[in-house]
């Protein structure tokens, strides 16, 4: 007697954990930067903020018979609840009790030159995803394990970038030119969320 093949998650977790985590660190990011006053907001960061609004609208989908769980094993409307609120609750904070937060919502002039790398790196990333996401293979565990170890390369690689911009970065300009690291960054990011939505 077969039966259907278990739909199975990157890293064992319920389907969308790993995007969960992937959003609330890109948000918590955003946050920090916000909040960070010699800091303004990288214009890199804003291509990944355009992944936010893919975990909410294809979060915790799945396919499988199985018992279904929501996203990290929380309830569905935490982490959107966490994303929006804090975002929020941040931007209130900051417009209230710092005048110079318009001026680091905006990219350094530096950046600005380097958006086409971004965007061709988040469109590359998730149309690969989404087409690579949409085979015959979909269910296959290798496929899933792959999938699993991309997004854990696209959590370090985030985790690294982290470091570099909030702890590296201020003390040393060696590291000031990034574009080609951060076009990268945005292309696994966006290869993961698609091929997973």
């Amino acid at each position: 007697m077969s039966t259907a093949p278990i739909d199975r998650h990157p890293l064992g977790l319920p389907a969308g954990s790993v995007r969960a985590l992937l959003a609330l660190a890109i948000t918590i990011t955003f946050w920090v930067h916000l909040v960070v006053p010699t800091t303004s907001v990288p214009m890199y960061l804003y291509f990944m903020l355009v992944l936010v609004p893919v975990f909410f609208a294809s979060s915790g989908q799945s396919t499988d018979a199985g018992p279904r769980f929501n996203p990290l094993y929380l309830p569905g409307w935490l982490i959107r609840l966490l994303i929006v609120a804090g975002s929020v609750a941040v931007l209130v904070w900051q417009f209230i009790t710092s005048p110079d937060l318009l001026a680091r919502l905006r990219p350094d002039p530096a950046e600005i030159k380097d958006w086409p790398y971004y965007f061709l790196a988040l469109v590359g990333g998730c149309t690969v995803g989404w087409l690579i996401g949409r085979g015959p293979w979909r269910k296959s565990s290798a496929f899933q394990d792959v999938q699993a170890w991309i997004s854990m390369l696209a959590m370090l690689a985030f985790a690294a970038e982290i470091v570099i911009d909030l702890v590296i970065k201020p003390q040393t300009q060696l590291l000031a030119d990034r574009h080609i690291w951060h076009a990268i960054l945005i292309g696994v990011m966006g290869f993961y969320f698609a091929s997973r939505s």
